[in-house]
């Protein structure tokens, strides 16, 4: 407040000296642009400064916001919460923001895969993997490539994991059959040639 009243103080004061100079010179007078010339630098003076110190940060404020920003608040990504839990160690936080996101977003992949690789990968725990993908696969009707992938997942968690070569080939066959279009289902016929399973090409 007391800059605002500084400010409407010097104002008034160039001004008045503006205002005098005019008055007090002959607009006949061959020198009364010499004798103004004070009071027009100091009015000069004056503006640049106002200029440079409200409107010029004013305009690049503007500039800066149109450019970088909006009114609308900055989206908050769950996932990026979840990437942070597991990356600081915290399995059970991570497993738990993810599971967040099934709920709110349960067309979205992501949050099922990594919760089966936190399982796998960081906890020890192929059981609870496999549960998690299954679980996954029934939770609703997914597209082929993340069905696939999900039971791709499984096969190798199967195989690899459990010993359980029986269930792994039978789920490989199944992605094979089922989702033929799929880049799983060329991975998995290529690993099941490799096993013996099919006849080599």
């Amino acid at each position: 407040m007391t800059k605002w009243i500084i400010n409407i103080i010097v104002f008034i004061f160039v001004a008045g000296i503006l205002i005098v100079s005019l008055a007090s010179t002959d607009s006949d007078d061959d020198a009364r642009a010499l004798y103004m010339l004070p009071a027009i630098i100091i009015t000069t003076v004056y503006l640049g400064a106002m200029f440079i110190i409200y409107i010029l940060p004013a305009i690049t404020n503007k500039a800066t916001h149109a450019l970088y920003g909006s009114n609308e608040e900055i989206e908050h990504d769950p996932l990026r919460d979840a990437r942070a839990a597991h990356a600081r160690g915290d399995y059970d936080e991570a497993i738990a923001v993810y599971l967040s996101v099934t709920n709110e977003d349960p067309e979205n992949s992501i949050p099922w895969i990594k919760i089966a690789k936190i399982q796998h990968d960081k906890l020890d725990d192929p059981d609870a993997a496999i549960f998690t993908l299954h679980n996954a696969l029934k939770s609703q009707v997914w597209e082929m490539d993340d069905a696939a992938h999900f039971m791709k997942r499984l096969s190798e968690i199967y195989i690899e994991d459990k010993d359980d070569l029986e269930s792994g080939v039978k789920i490989l066959h199944q992605i094979t059959e089922t989702y033929p279009e799929t880049r799983h289902s060329t991975n998995a016929m290529q690993v099941l040639r490799e096993m013996g399973e099919l006849e080599p090409i």
